[in-house]
């Protein structure tokens, strides 16, 4: 397909024209025009200016692009910084909700003409569900949409698009004269390197590099001369033998090559999982095969990985252009950045000494590291990614400094991540996507800067390490009793106490992570309990810091950044070294209805309204990022700790404001929660509500009161959900639901789900109504319950001989008297702004 032959618009297939568009008899490209001057192939091209508009739709094109395996065009700027937009190409599928397309996002830099090459399969990003490449309905360049603001001073070229049949493009693509183009020439011990590149002999370059490369002490966190002596982390010598006959597990669904020749672009799964062909491209074998290498000097472990180095390079070449959203793709910034942070510079290390990581193996690897170097600085993203990317480039800059761009590399990498860690991560330490679990993605790849600069000799900015601080803050103030994080948004719980002994190796005199990672043992107790990080959202509660003691987390913040699921006014319980009340966590990242599950309401200890679950999806990321603290009210002292929040967002796929929920929870201390929730509606119409509180415990049932919910947990603690006496409300416990809908599970382990006992309220009303629970956590071997009480505008909780009087409403929006007897202990107000 090409456009543009002097004052004819053109569009062909390769020396066939199939169609010859004079300009208005046809439907011709709009959003573009014409120009004669400053074309490449021919006497005219298109001139799109961002300025007078956002988009170029090219009008008729072929339907059936299933012939060709490539899309090419020619593209050129002037504008200063470039111009970036997305080519969507059309295949509308009536059988899905919203448009169907194949994708890439193109960023032209300024200069002379440029190909872009597209590998329709491999390269090009598929929304939905396509209906493929036969039924191609229409292409169109935009500026706008897909988190993108149109630069009105962008002006872009486009001449000689076409559909061609390229066949395999091999890697590297690098070539040996760009390689050594880019080496520093001048620099030390490259000397015999220049000679031979001077003469053109580019063998002798590459042996006389390679000797370069082994005569430098090279320091990486061993020492690869040192072999045979084994380092610090022992081998997995099964995986290792499982590696050697091509049986690999990603994403906890096995494959299994018996042997053969490795397809990087396999997918097992069904349903259809991307994330199978992007992470085996992560390569996490690859250091197993390393570690066997050092410890027994069999050289069939080498030989096995200079396949699967070799294989990789060759099968998976640098495309052109970001590739973040292929189906296909092994080039997502994503596993770029993991791969040279990791697999790639450990493994290079560990068989360096081997003989069978020739001469010409080792030039390949860092070839492929220098593209993925500049690939990685010319697409940047964002979050938890940018970390990973900034930290793969950083590896590369740092590890091989004799490249002229290596400084550069770094210092990039740095200005990035430096400038994002007050980006992604709130003052409060939390990282913007609220997901545990990728905070320490971000942690850990924000600190890979620290650990290779400390290797290499490079310096950081000066408080670099210290703005990294308030992250295993976060941790430590979010630590349940067992250690671990709430298993929130796309996390299963994070072993906190890991992270904060990672902490200490930087910070030692933080005497409270001491005390938390020895037990009480090293150190001081943390000076505080509970905790509110107002930026964030989210609030712990805590009766101490010891494996028993009583905690409650609850999330009231933002949708976060990324890897979000609907449940804003979450919450979980902890109590008497037990999980009570739990997220259900994350699964696997596929298309089933576990997946589905997890993201949704369902799923989550949240109120559905007229059988609607929240719905916050579909709006620009940064709407989902606080730009100020949080201004939900948060007491916390001796005696209680109080915090609330509100979902006043969309209900149900149409995100309809049907009406407001407010939560608040109280830890009365030492024993128990009141949690209150009000649901406002926006009409007076008669509404549907139902509440859920997904269980740890293996058993619950409904007392006899018919309003009740005890868990049963043999020997361990127990829960009693007692609901304030309301009219017409209904409790039912609900597990291992499939019809209509999946309700009551969480994920095992791998790809298996477990039944758990969701507790569900449900009732009715018209006008404003509120619905107040107390949870009461049991010691083991504990029976009796609380005595909770309706009164003239609250209720009563009768411990043992203490009796707590809770009024809701009036000035105060929750007031608590505590009485022993006839003799008034404690009062605590907390009025509607604090």
């Amino acid at each position: 397909m090409r456009f543009l032959t002097a004052a004819v618009l053109s569009l062909l297939i390769p020396g066939v024209l199939w169609a010859q568009v004079i300009y208005g008899e046809t439907e011709p490209v709009r959003g573009a025009t014409i120009v004669k001057v400053g074309a490449h192939g021919g006497t005219a091209c298109l001139r799109w200016h961002h300025g007078e508009t956002s988009a170029v739709n090219f009008g008729q094109v072929p339907g059936d692009w299933s012939g060709f395996d490539t899309l090419t065009m020619r593209l050129r700027t002037e504008t200063l910084g470039g111009a970036s937009f997305m080519m969507i190409i059309a295949s509308e599928n009536d059988a899905t909700e919203g448009s169907d397309y194949y994708s890439a996002r193109i960023t032209v830099q300024p200069g002379a003409w440029r190909e872009f090459t597209f590998r329709l399969r491999e390269e090009l990003g598929a929304a939905r569900t396509p209906l493929g490449w036969d039924k191609i309905g229409g292409m169109l360049f935009t500026a706008t949409g897909w988190e993108q603001t149109p630069n009105p001073e962008a002006v872009v070229f486009v001449d000689d698009v076409k559909l061609e049949n390229r066949g395999p493009v091999v890697g590297p693509r690098l070539t040996d004269e760009g390689f050594f183009e880019a080496l520093d020439l001048e620099r030390e011990g490259l000397g015999a390197v220049k000679e031979a590149v001077g003469r053109g002999d580019w063998a002798s370059a590459r042996r006389e590099y390679v000797k370069y490369l082994k005569g430098l002490p090279h320091p990486w966190s061993f020492d690869w001369r040192a072999r045979p002596q084994q380092p610090e982390a022992k081998p997995d010598m099964r995986a290792a033998e499982e590696a050697m006959k091509r049986r690999y597990v990603v994403c906890s669904v096995p494959y299994d090559f018996k042997g053969g020749d490795i397809d990087w672009t396999v997918n097992p799964t069904n349903p259809v999982n991307n994330e199978w062909v992007w992470q085996f491209s992560r390569h996490h074998w690859w250091p197993q095969l390393g570690r066997a290498y050092w410890a027994t000097g069999d050289e069939k472990y080498a030989r096995e990985f200079v396949y699967n180095l070799q294989d990789w390079v060759r099968d998976c070449p640098i495309p052109n252009g970001k590739v973040n959203n292929g189906a296909g793709s092994r080039w997502r910034t994503i596993e770029c950045g993991i791969r040279m942070a990791g697999p790639w510079p450990n493994t290079f290390f560990y068989f360096l000494s081997s003989p069978s990581f020739t001469d010409d193996a080792i030039i390949d690897m860092v070839k492929s590291m220098v593209e993925h170097a500049r690939y990685l600085k010319q697409y940047p993203t964002s979050g938890n990614w940018l970390t990973m990317e900034c930290n793969g480039l950083y590896h590369v800059g740092a590890l091989f400094p004799e490249f002229k761009e290596a400084a550069d590399w770094r210092d990039t990498a740095v200005a990035r991540l430096y400038a994002d860690l007050d980006v992604q991560v709130y003052p409060d330490g939390a990282q913007i996507e609220l997901a545990p679990g990728y905070h320490q993605v971000s942690l850990y790849n924000f600190l890979g800067l620290v650990e290779v600069a400390k290797l290499t000799g490079q310096t950081l900015p000066a408080d670099y390490l210290a703005k990294l601080e308030r992250m295993w803050d976060y941790n430590m103030w979010l630590m349940a009793p067992d250690g671990a994080s709430p298993a929130w948004n796309d996390s299963g719980p994070t072993d906190m106490r890991r992270t904060l002994a990672d902490g200490l190796k930087y910070f030692p005199g933080r005497e409270d992570w001491k005390w938390l990672v020895t037990r009480g043992a090293e150190g001081k107790a943390p000076a505080g309990l509970s905790h509110a990080y107002k930026w964030a959202g989210q609030y712990a509660m805590r009766g101490g810091w010891g494996p028993a003691d009583l905690y409650c987390a609850f999330e009231a913040g933002p949708f976060g950044y990324g890897h979000q699921h609907e449940d804003k006014l979450g919450f979980v319980l902890n109590a008497y070294g037990s999980r009570l009340v739990i997220d259900t966590g994350v699964y696997t990242y596929d298309a089933s209805d576990w997946r589905r599950y997890v993201l949704g309401a369902t799923a989550h200890s949240t109120v559905f309204v007229d059988g609607m679950g929240q719905n916050r999806r579909g709006e620009a990321r940064d709407s989902y990022v606080n730009k100020a603290p949080q201004d939900n009210p948060w007491f916390s002292n001796e005696a209680f700790d109080y915090a609330a929040g509100m979902y006043d967002e969309g209900f149900g796929p149409k995100k309809e404001r049907v009406a407001v929920q407010r939560r608040e929870i109280m830890f009365v201390k030492p024993d128990y929660w009141i949690v209150i929730d009000t649901l406002t509606p926006k009409d007076q119409r008669l509404h549907d509500y139902r509440a859920y509180f997904h269980l740890r415990p293996a058993e619950a049932r409904v007392l006899e009161d018919g309003k009740t919910i005890l868990t049963d947990n043999g020997d361990k603690a127990n829960l009693a959900i007692i609901p304030v006496a309301k009219a017409g409300l209904r409790a039912q416990v609900i597990k291992g639901q499939k019809d209509p809908f999946l309700l009551g599970w969480t994920l095992k382990s791998g790809l298996e789900c477990e039944p758990i006992p969701v507790a569900t309220y449900e009732w009715q009303a018209n006008g404003e109504s509120q619905v107040a629970y107390v949870f009461y956590p049991l010691k083991p071997g504990v029976k009796e319950l609380p005595l909770v009480t309706a009164t003239a505008g609250g209720f009563a909780v009768k411990v043992g001989e203490r009796v707590d009087e809770v009024k809701l409403g009036g000035k105060a929006r929750v007031e608590v008297v505590r009485k022993a007897g006839a003799e008034t202990v404690g009062v605590r107000k907390v009025v509607g702004g604090e």
